[in-house]
């Protein structure tokens, strides 16, 4: 009698699991997805980048914790406007584990404002902030601040979450780099050959800065 209870108990429990099996298989939920089921009310990274003096991509991108992301294109960019797409559960676990990385959430303030080498002038400015588990943090990165050990980390965040994100799509910052990057040649070129002269107005004591081009006094073009 005992053997066959026992039997029967077993023949239960298999049958139980094989519901429970198939059940998951039915409604396609996997283990990641239940580990990630809550993800959407606990993580948000959003990154903005700012114009400069020159045509720097202006835009900004969120991606939450479902993998949903924003984008909104502003100004040198490819994609005016606003864009979405989607992104893996891997890849929102790579972004986390680069701000874990660098302890964007615990890094001391003293850290994040020092300009060891001075600071630039006309550089962009990245807007980064981090959300996870009810903990955030903000960090105003000014791309002429150099010398500063944590931003350099922060900064290869930002273009990780470019990689990651496919930013490029929208923007096609390749393109637009080498666009500034030959602007900028031109300018050089353009100043050893025609240097500037700061002139004086006498009659309205207003100062312009002219170059001497052909013969003649010519507006500088920055």
């Amino acid at each position: 009698m005992l053997r066959k209870a026992d039997q029967r108990i077993k023949a239960c429990v298999l049958f139980a699991a094989w519901i429970v099996g198939h059940s998951f298989v039915a409604t396609g939920v996997s283990a990641e997805d239940n580990r990630n089921a809550a993800h959407p009310r606990d993580l948000e990274i959003s990154m903005s980048r700012s114009p400069c003096f020159g045509s720097c991509p202006s835009y900004s991108v969120h991606v939450n914790g479902a993998g949903s992301v924003s984008y909104v294109g502003k100004s040198y960019v490819t994609d005016i406007g606003e864009h979405s797409a989607s992104v893996s559960s891997a890849v929102v676990d790579q972004l986390v584990a680069e701000f874990e990385r660098i302890q964007l959430l615990s890094v001391p303030a003293k850290d994040i404002d020092l300009c060891p080498e001075g600071s630039w002038t006309d550089q962009p400015t990245v807007s980064v902030e981090f959300r996870l588990e009810g903990k955030k943090r903000e960090i105003i990165d000014y791309h002429g601040c150099r010398g500063n050990k944590f931003l350099d980390q922060l900064r290869a965040v930002e273009e990780k979450i470019d990689l990651l994100l496919n930013t490029s799509r929208w923007t096609k910052l390749s393109q637009l780099r080498e666009v500034e990057k030959q602007r900028r040649e031109k300018q050089k070129i353009e100043a050893r050959e025609h240097p500037s002269v700061l002139i004086q107005d006498p009659k309205t004591g207003k100062a312009g800065t002219f170059r001497l081009h052909n013969g003649k006094l010519e507006p500088a073009q920055e």
